[in-house]
């Protein structure tokens, strides 16, 4: 195979087609090599699902049931949640064969996250709810604002994040004000890996209409969740709590709920 002389300073080099092809290789291969983080931080879909028995005290103080799910998935970074709750509570009333529906709660929330920085993220949410408990016939918000990561590792996370939500909403004790707003909004959100088994998860969602200072939500949940069998089959134990500052005739305002039940990794 033909080489041809290369000379650099006062060295003479001799470069063949099979050197060059080696040198383009190598560079390549160490090229990819700077590139495996990257792709490395790229995730599918995780989550859990729980199914539980609840006790109520406050707008409710009976028992029931809740369903709740969540999925998230980071790539690279730009993150993605999901979540879904259902919780119905039902009382047997004297003299009707069927019980009467307590609590009727169903929300759906997703959240996309950009992280600029080690300290920032561009964050919005969108979700929406029904509760009969709460006489919402319905109630649709989308919030942005930017997240502040004050706490960022491989094991725990807290962002704190404020913004600006718009919405839409409808209350079967107040039809006049039904319709949409604009509102001041708060996510508060940690999660901790305490190890390979526990984790605890944990948000508060704030937010108030503007011009009626009696007219602000608070939703809240921890939770200790625990694998065991398998790595995929545990118990999850939570509190959730809810006020909804404008509710109708004889409806409290807060409302505390217990759960404890199975809950499966997917």
């Amino acid at each position: 195979m033909t080489a041809y002389p290369l000379k650099v300073g006062n060295r003479r080099w001799k470069l063949s087609a099979v050197s060059l092809f080696a040198a383009i290789q190598g560079f390549s291969q160490s090229s990819g090599a700077a590139d495996a983080p990257a792709a490395a931080a790229h995730s599918r879909w995780a989550g859990v699902v729980t199914a539980a028995i609840q006790t109520s005290r406050g707008q409710s103080d009976v028992d029931g049931i809740s369903i709740t799910a969540q999925a998230g998935r980071s790539a690279g970074v730009i993150g993605y949640e999901i979540e879904g709750l259902y919780m119905y509570t039902g009382v047997a009333v004297p003299g009707q064969p069927k019980r009467t529906t307590a609590q009727n709660r169903r929300a759906l929330a997703f959240t996309a996250s950009h992280r600029t920085n080690q300290y920032f993220s561009l964050i919005n949410r969108s979700s929406g709810e029904s509760d009969e408990l709460r006489g919402l016939d319905h109630r649709f918000m989308n919030m942005s604002g930017i997240s502040f990561n004050v706490l960022r590792s491989k094991r725990a996370q807290l962002s704190i994040a404020p913004g600006i939500a718009l919405g839409h909403e409808r209350k079967a004790a107040f039809p006049a004000l039904a319709g949409g707003f604009v509102t001041p909004a708060l996510f508060q959100s940690v999660k901790v890996a305490l190890d390979k088994t526990w984790s605890v998860d944990q948000f508060v969602l704030y937010r108030s209409r503007i011009g009626d200072p009696h007219d602000y939500q608070i939703d809240g949940f921890a939770g200790l969740t625990g694998t065991f069998f398998v790595q995929r089959l545990g118990m999850q134990l939570g509190y959730r709590y809810t006020y909804e500052g404008l509710v109708g005739p004889g409806l409290k305002r807060a409302n505390s709920q217990f759960t404890l039940g199975l809950s499966l990794k997917i």
